[in-house]
């Protein structure tokens, strides 16, 4: 009797037990032991408001696209998730090292290009051998790469004679990188082909999404291994061709869609008490708010084939069979401004760039919840190698959060990250700098501008930030924002101090026939970085002809140096300024020009004393230096005939006169006349149409031109521009093959 009382009460409990343990499970996350196979999908300029329609508010509910709102609706939602540095090659080389960019050295996406300051980046500068698909193969996971990856520099050295496959980053077991500027036609290199391959009838998007589908029902699906997989879409990355940005099948949709820095364009506007950056955004008029909101209405459709695209990888993993132990991650390389602060694109140090949308759905994920805690792009490593089981490489400067994922809510022991920027970019008629560093806690941020500007914003009450509270702090709350600044930035980093330059010629050195008798000042200047604040820059001016020392007065054989101006004394990243002045004093008005030479060391000291010198930074003549163009927009060759519109871009420190354009046919050897329409053995060059503009920021004559080559398009040419001088001096930037190669990287 009492053994079947216990019985009795064993299986009631067991019963009672097994009732409670249903109705809990219904309501949390499918957990496995196993090590989940885990999907990134890393889109491209996708903003919080483009994807929730509100803002600041990231409701599930609101989001515009069905399968992405699904995941949301059943997964989590990181509210309050950054990218470090809001542009494209930087924000994806912290993905991939966990490291902040003045760590990992991409700081910029071209270091060729004049805008980028002298700063490194591009694909040559990441160490693509020890990063994020290298540490989760280390870890025993299949490792797959499809979309973009990154920018300058992926390309191969045919003098190096380097192939696709040399160059390709060795921690993926399939790379499939796509490349180009534009939706349709694009480029294919790595995996499954031995060189560059152009897609010309396909839609970017959709063919990611069936290559991915294929490789979950093939590859993937049999494999022993768990996998991770990342898909790196171009959406929704204006293209060099907006007339292909979205499918056809999306052509109709959003047709009212309007973003919200337009609609209330009197909050956008940049106040008195803004930083000097911010005022010098050019001020936007009506002209182009049709153009920003058709262009935002184009961003939303190609996120619509984006989430399309979803679908059919979310239909295809559940297929497999290995959805149950699968994490599935949407979050962006940074985010867009569409109006707001007078801007259209990134970099600056806004919420609306900086933070992007973080959705984690799946294996062990907690269903409808949100979480606001303070994460970055920097964090996305440490914590897929965390679910992994893998060790964590050194020198991360991320911190995981995968117990936050796997419904642990405690602290991550952060409470503030870095936002940092270097280059500068072309904003409606002018250069503006975008070089800061920030920092970035849970209700602030506050931002040094290497001019020298500040400013603070309360992120909460002033989520648009537009009241910059900086000003009416008492000069110990400053310093006690700097002093908190300088000190996350020297947690992560120890690094001596950098130092890059912009030399350029003033403006009154117009032609070398009155450069005997006229001299003035010439003015070098540069950024320069440090981890700990700048303490001073210095410039050591020495002339090899005569092996003697400018010390501001005279020529000297002693060692001496000069004090460059800072914009921001003490900051991690600061404008120097210096000016020699060659009034009849460091050069007698009777020596000849070629003879008034001298080289300039640059010499910088770091707040811990840390010095690092720049020998030969700067070598100067005082004569006219060649010009320079470029093309701004690739062109493309059109087969059913028309003419074909070349546009590019000029600079010159001087007097920029003309640019012309050779186009030349190499199977008939042959050169392009525009007057006589035909071909000519005698090399011909057409007048570029040319149109100057010039700004304080940016010292010497720049232009936009445009050519319009109306001969056949049949065969094979090569175009090349040259720009021309006030004094006949020319440059020219390599021909373009027009047929044969596809650009491979996308505008920043």
């Amino acid at each position: 009797m009492k053994t079947s009382f216990v019985f009795l009460f064993a299986f009631l409990f067991f019963i009672v037990g097994w009732y409670f343990f249903r109705s809990n499970s219904e309501n949390q996350p499918t957990r496995n032991t196993l090590p989940p196979n885990i999907i990134l999908i890393y889109a491209d300029d996708v903003d919080c408001e483009s994807l929730f329609t509100t803002w600041p508010k990231q409701d599930p509910n609101d989001i515009r696209f069905p399968e992405i709102k699904r995941l949301a609706q059943n997964g989590m939602v990181f509210s309050n998730f950054h990218v470090t540095t809001p542009i494209c090659g930087p924000s994806r080389a912290s993905l991939l090292s966990g490291q902040y960019a003045h760590r990992n050295q991409v700081r910029v996406n071209d270091p060729a290009i004049r805008s980028a300051n002298g700063f490194s980046g591009g694909y040559r500068a990441f160490n693509s051998d020890s990063e994020l698909g290298t540490w989760m193969r280390q870890a025993g996971y299949h490792t797959t790469w499809v979309g973009k990856y990154l920018h300058e520099g992926f390309s191969p050295r045919e003098e190096k004679k380097e192939t696709w496959k040399s160059i390709a980053p060795k921690g993926w077991d399939d790379f499939f990188s796509l490349t180009g500027g534009n939706y349709q036609p694009f480029g294919r290199v790595g995996t499954g082909i031995s060189g560059f391959t152009k897609i010309q009838d396909q839609y970017r998007t959709d063919y990611e999404a069936d290559l991915i589908s294929e490789l979950l029902q093939d590859e993937l699906a049999i494999s022993a291994k768990p996998f991770f997989l990342c898909w790196a879409p171009f959406a929704a990355h204006l293209p060099f061709d907006e007339s292909n940005m979205a499918h056809p099948r999306h052509s109709e949709l959003f047709a009212n869609e309007e973003p919200s820095g337009l609609v209330n364009k009197g909050l956008f506007r940049s106040s008195a008490d803004q930083p000097e950056e911010v005022q010098n955004l050019a001020t936007s008029t009506t002209e182009q708010h049709p153009e920003w909101s058709a262009s935002h209405r184009n961003r939303l459709r190609t996120i619509q084939a984006l989430d399309e695209g979803l679908t059919k990888i979310m239909q295809t993993l559940e297929s497999s069979g290995k959805s149950k132990n699968t994490i599935v991650i949407f979050t962006s390389d940074h985010g867009f401004c569409s109006g707001q602060f007078n801007h259209y694109g990134k970099r600056l140090p806004i919420d609306r760039v900086t933070k992007v949308p973080f959705i984690a759905y799946g294996s062990g994920v907690p269903r409808g919840q949100q979480c606001d805690q303070l994460l970055a792009n920097i964090d996305i490593a440490p914590t897929l190698l965390a679910l992994a089981g893998g060790p964590e490489p050194p020198g991360i400067d991320g911190v995981s959060f995968a117990d936050l994922l796997q419904g642990d809510n405690t602290s991550i022991g952060r409470d503030a990250i870095i936002i940092e920027n270097w280059d500068r970019a072309w904003c409606l008629d002018r250069f503006v700098d975008f070089t800061y560093t920030s920092l970035r806690d849970k209700n602030y941020i506050y931002t040094e501008w290497a001019s020298g500007s500040h400013a603070l914003y309360d992120v909460q009450t002033d989520p648009e930030q537009v009241d910059n509270l900086y000003p009416n702090l008492s000069p110990e709350e400053q310093q006690t924002w700097a002093k908190k600044l300088r000190e996350l930035r020297a947690d992560n980093a120890s690094e001596p101090p950098l130092i890059s330059n912009l030399f350029i010629y003033p403006p009154e050195y117009k032609n070398s026939k009155t450069l005997a008798g006229n001299f003035f000042p010439i003015e070098f200047s540069g950024v320069v970085e440090s981890d700990c604040g700048i303490q001073s820059l210095e410039l050591e001016i020495f002339s090899e002809r005569i092996q003697k020392y400018w010390d501001g007065k005279s020529w000297t054989s002693k060692p001496t140096t000069l004090p460059a101006r800072l914009g921001l004394p003490g900051g991690n990243i600061s404008k120097w300024q210096a000016e020699l002045d060659t009034s009849g004093i460091a050069f007698d008005k009777n020596e000849r020009m070629n003879r008034r030479d001298a080289v300039v060391n640059v010499i910088a000291v770091d707040q811990r004393g840390e010095v690092t010198r720049w020998n030969n930074a700067l070598e100067f003549k005082l004569k006219i230096t060649d010009p320079e163009t470029w093309f701004d927009k690739i062109p493309e060759f059109n087969k059913q005939g028309g003419s074909l519109l070349l546009t590019g871009r000029a600079a010159d420190n001087f007097d920029l006169a003309s640019v012309k354009i050779m186009v030349f046919n190499p199977t008939n050897n042959r050169f392009w006349d525009p007057e006589k329409k035909g071909w000519s053995e005698k090399r011909v060059l057409g007048t570029a149409e040319l149109k100057k503009y010039s700004h304080p920021d940016q010292p010497g004559d720049w232009a936009s031109w445009q050519f319009e080559y109306d001969g056949p398009l049949d065969m094979k040419l090569f175009i090349q521009p040259r720009a021309y001088d006030a004094e006949g001096h020319f440059d020219g930037s390599p021909p373009y093959e027009l047929l044969n190669r596809e650009p491979s990287l996308e505008r920043d």
